[in-house]
């Protein structure tokens, strides 16, 4: 998934740092919003104009920048949402609020901080109908066109996939080597190195959260008790 999220990001980016004509970048939009040459199955990207908000100072929110602010307006986005949100910001379609702020803002924050950086991965609360409130993981990277700042991004659910059962539908056992038992371990890998990905994530957050396997009685997450057979946790080496 990391993977296919680099791949549309890295190709835009390509692209458009090779385009010199309005008529061009314009084409690659278009592409971008109803074409296929951007996407990977269900990955798609969003382009949006940076905006001051996610821009390092006091407010934790929004801070004058070194540019002209655009609220940042979508220029193109994939995956038919071109349709509705084009031409919009996040805070003018998406609904519910996080941390005393709309969640269009809030995801605006996420967003731009991680592309004033110049490009990183940053994890965010999101919601949506088909999901409810969930973990997002997004790669947004910044750059500059004719004098005019934007970000391209794609991102993935934070989540980690359902685990493997062994024969006759039985918790799959670490003690034997059944194929839950490699798929499993492979899942936790992956989940866990997704999440390495943030800026939320250290050494704490993955010992110690039974979102990542962890068995302690301490342990953090009661909502993610069961996520993991027992037995499966992760391992990290510096």
């Amino acid at each position: 998934a990391m993977q296919n999220v680099r791949r549309v990001v890295g190709r835009v980016i390509v692209d458009i740092l090779n385009t010199h004509s309005f008529d061009a970048m314009n084409e690659i939009q278009y592409k971008i919003s109803y074409g296929e040459d951007y996407s990977v199955g269900s990955f798609y990207v969003y382009n949006m104009h940076l905006s001051w908000y996610g821009y390092p100072g006091e407010n934790q929110w929004k801070n004058e920048a070194v540019l002209p602010d655009s609220e940042g307006t979508y220029w193109a986005i994939g995956s038919d949402y071109a349709k509705t949100t084009a031409g919009t910001n996040l805070s003018s379609w998406l609904e519910g609020e996080v941390d005393g702020v709309g969640l269009g803002t809030y995801v605006q924050v996420q967003v731009n901080e991680a592309a004033w950086k110049g490009g990183a991965w940053q994890d965010y609360l999101f919601w949506s109908s088909s999901f409810d409130w969930h973990h997002k993981v997004a790669l947004s990277v910044g750059y500059l066109w004719n004098g005019t700042a934007f970000l391209v991004g794609s991102g993935l659910l934070h989540r980690p996939a359902e685990a493997s059962v062994a024969p006759a539908c039985a918790v799959c056992p670490n003690d034997i080597t059944y194929p839950c038992a490699f798929e499993n371990a492979v899942k936790l890998s992956s989940h866990v190195e997704t999440d390495f990905a943030t800026p939320a994530s250290n050494w704490s957050r993955i010992s110690s959260n039974k979102w990542f396997g962890s068995a302690w009685a301490d342990a953090d997450g009661d909502e993610y008790e069961g996520t993991w057979p027992e037995g499966f946790y992760i391992t990290t080496f510096d």
